[in-house]
């Protein structure tokens, strides 16, 4: 399945007008076919399973909570909706972070393709300075980018794992 995908997405990329082919740089097409395959990869090797596996538990937690008493359901219930408008908040900032970064790393990889493919130029012109002070930015801005992505990321686990803490914390108020 992943095969053809990767085929797909290559036939999609060939058939994609002139228009974007030359105002595209060769590592930013490389870049973005590289990371959707990636995280399509991912979202098919783990992130179906996980979910499929975490809504069992959901709901086999759900059951025993009702079995030994409803109040923690009514509570969790309760405050599920301040839970959903703080979690709908910080993954629609951590969508920007994740753009931020991924823009960074196209434009740091287009920058290599493009140092790469014109040595003799950047040599010959006597910007060799100027190329690695910009690619010093460039890698500069994408170290950030990612530290702040990946900080993030570590948040968004601590979010998204004790989503069920409004119902724990009944548990013991009551």
């Amino acid at each position: 399945a992943l095969g053809a995908m990767v085929m797909n997405i290559a036939a999609n990329m060939l058939g994609l007008g002139m228009r974007y082919h030359q105002t595209t740089p060769v590592g930013e097409k490389i870049f973005r076919s590289d990371t959707d395959i990636l995280d399509t990869a991912e979202l098919l090797g783990s992130a179906f399973p996980m979910t499929a596996l975490y809504f069992c538990q959901f709901l086999v937690t759900i059951v025993a909570v009702c079995l030994i008493d409803w109040r923690p359901i009514a509570i969790a219930v309760a405050c599920s909706p301040l839970f959903l408008f703080i979690a709908q908040q910080f993954f629609n900032y951590y969508r920007k972070v994740d753009l931020r970064q991924r823009i960074q790393g196209q434009k740091l990889t287009s920058f290599i393709e493009q140092s790469l493919a014109n040595i003799p130029v950047v040599y010959s012109h006597g910007a060799r300075k100027q190329a690695m002070l910009q690619y010093f930015r460039n890698l500069v801005n994408y170290s950030i980018a990612n530290m702040v992505y990946f900080f993030l990321h570590q948040v968004s686990i601590v979010i998204v794992w004790p989503s069920s803490m409004p119902a724990a914390i009944a548990t013991y108020i009551i």
